[in-house]
């Protein structure tokens, strides 16, 4: 802010501010990624886990996840790690959609565990 308020004195003129957003982080509640590591290892496709990944990014999800937090509920933000012919946000980007259905399958489990199916 202070450097936008040095270019307005600069050239003489007003300016103002408004926050409508902002990106935020979120840490997994230990339990869901002591479940969420069990159920991934079930899978024959997992064949390795990095609980401590830092993914160092903020998602919608996170926002919604502290949202949860906050509110006394537990949440997880994971990634299912998949082959891919380039990076994110590339045009040639693209991946390996069999690993689509490790994913729900992840997720399922999740849900059977979690509601005592």
């Amino acid at each position: 802010m202070q450097i936008a308020k040095g270019i307005s004195i600069g050239f003489n003129v007003a300016y103002d501010t408004e926050i409508v957003g902002e990106a935020v982080d979120m840490n997994n509640d230990v339990e869901l990624v002591q479940l969420v590591e069990e159920i991934a290892l079930q899978q024959p496709q997992i064949q390795s886990i990095d609980a401590d990944y830092a993914f160092n990014a903020s998602e919608d999800a996170t926002v919604l996840g502290r949202r949860v937090q906050d509110h006394g509920g537990k949440a997880i933000y994971f990634i299912l790690g998949a082959d891919r012919t380039a990076g994110h946000h590339e045009a040639e980007f693209d991946f390996d959609e069999n690993q689509l259905v490790t994913g729900v399958n992840i997720y399922s489990g999740l849900l059977q565990r979690l509601l005592g199916e």
